[in-house]
Order: structure tokens, then C-alpha cells, then sequence
């Protein structure tokens, strides 16, 4: 088989869309406690439609175990049940519609919210996914969904999350939060994982380090498979460099499988296989690069 159509190939099994998300931290000052400070989580990119599933590793601080979601209509037109905004609780600020339990896709009917939060007053967590809450106890989590028009022109921005945390602390350096974002662009909807705060541990076959084995990842290690050299993580090395060689082989690609194409958060308590044709066709197409390989 050719080159060229052994890449075909691998398309076919692997293709996804690729887009630009970065988080960052904003410092919104003092809170009505003057011991706290207000810290808002923004996501910057073009088209982001939902928030998905995040996780966040650290304390944040908490009045009390209800206001897990505030939308911006909540903030000014107050509901039972949603209460008004406070700025000495950590929330969630994104979207127009909270769909609970809704996660995966085809995982209905939609069940209880997953979102929760802990603590109160002082230092809890917040976090939006449970690993084994969904139907015959497989990961699920809920779904922010914002219905407006997207804002134009300049940085586009959407505020996040709301994190209250004592003055001394940075959420840079004392946080780390991993997302996924989904984006529509030209009717195209598509989903990645973003993090900020202290590396966290990569996941399996993440070559790029994004937090989702993907596409490019495989693209690495399709460059360097079975090729002679010596080879790094980013190169699509995933077992450390047995023997000190660095080889990028058949063990490599077995380590990618395991995350490819994953949606839930990493590290993940459930576990989870990708589609099995996906699986198919991945094997398939080493098969024939190994062959590939050796004729070259």
C-alpha cells in the first residue's frame, strides 16, 4: 500500500476538527469580604457553544452547598431555586441552559444535576463530573449550553466559572482546571480539553499534551513509528523509552488506543475503550505501515 493511501486510511478512521480554546485567569478584585479576592475563569476562542465536563483540583471557597450555577439572566431576574449572585461563593457563570446528567450524548433521559459543590462557609470543591453516575454507572456530567448570539469583534471571550479564593492565593499556581469546551464553526460542532494551572499528568498517547489523544497526536507518532532515531514523548515514545532505546512502536500504539478519542476527564475513574471500528481501522493501518516500513 502506498503512503499516501495508508494516510487516507488513517483520516478516515481518525478525523476530527481542530480549534483554537486557551483559559485564563481574571482578577475581578476584593469580594464583599475583604479576606477574599474574586477570581473569574475565562475561555477565549471563536464559536464556543458549550461547556461540557471540569474538574477542578484544588479548594476553592463556598458559602453553602446551592448556588453551583448562576446564568446571567439568574443575575439579574432572580429564580427560586437558583438564588442571586454572591461574591463570596464559587460557581459556574456560563450558559443560558444547564442540561443535567445529559452527558454522553445519548445517555437520556436526563437525570439530576451532577454539578456540585462542597464546603460552606469556607475552602470546598466545585466540580461537574461524575465518574460513575451515569446509566449502568458509567461517567456522565451536565452540560452548559449558551443560546445567545455569540459576542463579535475583538478578543472572544465567554466568563466561565466564578472562583472565590483567599487574597494570598494565585489560581494559577494553586488550581489546576481541565475542561472541555465545544465550538460550532460553520455548522460544524467539535469539542477539545483545556487546562490552566499545574501540568497535570498526561494522559495516555497525548503526544501534543492538549489533554485528548487525537488526530495530531496520532500524527506524531505516525511520523516516527517503527523509524530509526531515538524518541521522546512528543515523538510518540509513550512507555518511557524502554531499554533507553526511544523506540516508537507497536507498545506505543497500544498506550494511544486506550485514550483515543475519549471524551471524559484525565485521569478518569471509569474507565472506557474507543469505538471498536475506530479500533479496527487504527490496527489496520499500523499493520500496514509496519509493512510499509520494511519494504522502504
Amino acid at each position: 500500500m502506498k503512503k499516501s493511501a495508508l494516510t487516507i486510511l488513517v483520516f478516515l478512521a481518525m478525523t476530527s476538527v481542530t480549534f483554537g480554546v486557551s483559559l485564563e485567569w481574571r482578577n475581578d478584585g476584593d469580594s464583599s469580604d475583604t479576606a477574599l479576592n474574586v477570581w473569574m475563569l475565562r475561555a477565549y476562542g471563536t464559536g464556543i457553544q458549550t461547556l461540557s465536563w471540569f474538574t477542578i483540583d484544588g479548594g476553592v471557597q463556598q458559602t453553602a452547598a446551592a448556588n453551583e450555577w448562576v446564568s446571567s439572566d439568574y443575575l439579574t431576574n432572580p429564580s427560586p431555586g437558583y438564588g442571586t449572585a454572591d461574591d463570596t461563593d464559587s460557581y459556574v457563570v456560563f450558559g443560558d441552559l444547564r442540561l443535567g446528567d445529559a452527558e454522553p450524548l445519548g445517555s437520556a433521559p436526563i437525570g439530576a444535576t451532577i454539578t456540585a459543590e462542597t464546603g460552606g462557609p469556607g475552602l470546598g470543591t466545585l466540580n461537574n463530573y461524575s465518574a460513575t453516575g451515569g446509566p449502568g454507572g458509567v461517567p456522565t456530567w451536565d452540560s452548559y449550553l449558551l443560546l445567545s448570539a455569540a459576542p463579535s469583534g475583538g478578543d472572544i471571550y465567554h466568563d466561565l466559572i466564578q472562583v472565590v479564593l483567599p487574597d494570598a492565593v494565585d489560581p494559577n499556581t494553586a488550581l489546576t482546571v481541565d475542561a472541555r469546551i465545544v465550538v460550532s464553526v460553520a455548522g460544524v460542532a467539535t469539542g477539545s480539553t483545556v487546562s490552566i494551572g499545574a501540568p497535570p499528568v498526561p494522559r495516555p498517547g497525548d503526544a501534543n499534551l492538549t489533554g485528548f489523544t487525537d488526530i495530531d497526536d496520532f500524527s506524531l507518532m505516525l511520523a516516527n513509528y517503527n523509524a530509526p532515531g531515538v524518541y521522546g514523548w512528543g515523538d510518540g515514545d509513550f512507555n518511557g523509552s524502554v531499554g533507553g532505546v526511544g523506540e516508537v512502536d507497536i507498545d506505543d500504539f497500544s498506550i494511544m488506543l486506550t485514550q483515543y478519542n475519549l471524551l471524559t476527564p484525565w485521569p478518569a475513574a471509569g474507565s472506557a475503550v474507543p469505538e471498536p471500528s475506530t479500533i479496527v481501522m487504527l490496527f489496520l493501518g499500523a499493520l500496514c505501515l509496519v509493512g510499509y516500513r520494511a519494504r522502504k
